[in-house]
């Protein structure tokens, strides 16, 4: 025992030491000399190559861990574009760093301004973390498709075999694809207790002859728990934020802004049977093709959906949930001008509550093969519903973008805080139905200072 005692003894010393010499590092293209050391970079003597800070060499192919940023380190990166060589594989991106952080001092890459990369030459990812852990990439990260060829089944960021990695701050502009194929703009793939925030992706689009499939997402997961997506802006895609196999379980999806996209969020055989997903306060806007706000295909398991704005798309909801579907809540959507609001046509289970929902300006909901034309005739069929509305929500400004409701709002009130949105401690107080419970939620991009990493990504 006095052995394990002394062990443990000097493991910890070797932590503090590691931690204790970690630097901040600099990589400036114009300025910068890749000769120099890392005991010698310094914010007079930087790298010039976004390759020398992350591998230790400006060679892909012979990289020195002691000379790359390691655990506790910051790189700050200036100028770009910064180009390596695409790797042609679809889980290692190009700039993996060679080494791995720790929970208490992750490797830290961040832009400052604009920084683009660029993987010319093959195909395959570009930045992200790959069989390395608690790595953070920080600020605005620009990658544009057109020079960065994707690989089949990934995407130019990947989250894949990796935990506490964080991506905070990209940017990602996309291009139709020439094969069938998942294509993604962000691939969290085996990944655990990771977070992804504040990205702006686009264009994230299959082949010309069908752009639009919900395969082509902004955002795809496979079994992967824990994971935060958060205050992203995703737009004129497949789907924004597609979960879609492995039993991704304790996921979170909230405060993200999702426009013209076919599908905003779809959900498929995530189907734990332990933990909780939530999705909660997203904005979903103008469908592309007037198709789905949320769409819960097969095997879709213990969900708490929730406090969502929903407007101008064909189906606010579209309820498949065949297969081992179940445990699911609804409550507290705004859901407005659409045709089938709640469209549970395949749907034989009952219709989830605990409902409050509010609705307006549709033309019909849909349940076990029906379609009602009266909230009325519907919560006869789907009593879980009731306690819904159909009212205008009195949105604060549409033309604008502002969905938060007006103080008189019929929104006000009528929904129940299953989640404690409001934390207050209380899950069966009255809060407002829609995105916007406090009023003040920034839902979207947050293009301010990046914020710190949550303590707790299970999150609510």
């Amino acid at each position: 025992m006095k052995n394990c005692f002394k062990w443990s003894a000097v493991c910890c010393a070797m932590l503090l030491a590691t931690t204790a010499m970690a630097k901040n590092l600099y990589v400036d293209s114009a300025t910068g000399n890749d000769s120099v050391t890392y005991a010698n970079n310094s914010a007079a003597t930087p790298w010039r190559t976004l390759g020398r800070a992350v591998w230790g060499s400006t060679s892909r192919d012979t990289p020195n861990n002691a000379q790359a940023a390691n655990a506790g380190d910051i790189v700050e990166v200036r100028g770009g574009p910064f180009t390596g060589p695409a790797t042609n594989l679809r889980l290692d991106p190009t700039f993996n760093p060679v080494n791995t952080g720790t929970a208490s001092a992750p490797i830290t890459i961040r832009a400052i301004g604009r920084v683009e990369l660029r993987s010319p030459g093959g195909t395959g990812p570009v930045m992200g973390a790959y069989v390395r852990n608690y790595i953070r990439w920080e600020g605005h990260f620009f990658i544009d498709e057109l020079y960065n060829v994707p690989h089949g089944d990934t995407g130019p960021v990947v989250i894949w075999d990796t935990t506490g990695t964080v991506i905070d701050g990209c940017e990602i502009e996309g291009r139709n694809i020439t094969y069938i194929d998942n294509h993604n703009g962000v691939r969290i793939n085996g990944a655990h207790n990771s977070v992804l925030r504040n990205c702006r992706i686009n264009n994230i689009l299959g082949t010309t002859d069908n752009p639009l499939h919900h395969n082509n997402a902004g955002v795809m997961l496979y079994y992967s728990d824990n994971i935060i997506m958060e205050n992203n802006e995703i737009s004129n895609s497949g789907s924004g934020i597609f979960p879609k196999g492995g039993d991704n379980y304790n996921i979170t999806i909230r405060y993200n802004k999702l426009v013209n996209n076919r599908k905003g969020i779809r959900n498929s055989f995530s189907a734990p049977s332990t933990g909780t997903n939530r999705m909660y306060q997203n904005v979903i806007w103008n469908s592309s093709q007037t198709d789905m706000g949320i769409d819960l295909a097969e095997n879709t398991n213990n969900w708490i959906i929730t406090n969502n704005s929903i407007y101008n798309v064909q189906n606010g909801f579209w309820l498949e949930m065949t297969g081992t579907s179940r445990n699911n809540q609804f409550a507290n959507n705004v859901i407005s001008n659409t045709v089938t609001a709640m469209n549970g046509w395949l749907l034989t289970a009952p219709m989830p509550g605990p409902g409050r929902n509010l609705y307006y300006n549709q033309r019909e909901w849909a349940w076990n093969s029906r379609t009602y034309t009266t909230l009325v005739s519907y919560l006869l069929a789907a009593p879980a519903e009731i306690g819904s509305l159909n009212a205008n929500p009195m949105f604060v400004d549409l033309a604008g973008g502002d969905m938060r409701v007006q103080s008189n709002s019929p929104a006000m009130g009528l929904g129940l805080d299953i989640l404690d949105l409001d934390g207050d401690g209380s899950i069966v107080d009255l809060i407002p139905a829609g995105a916007y419970v406090r009023g003040n939620e920034l839902i979207g991009r947050n293009i301010g200072p990046v914020p710190n990493p949550p303590t707790n990504v299970a999150a609510q």
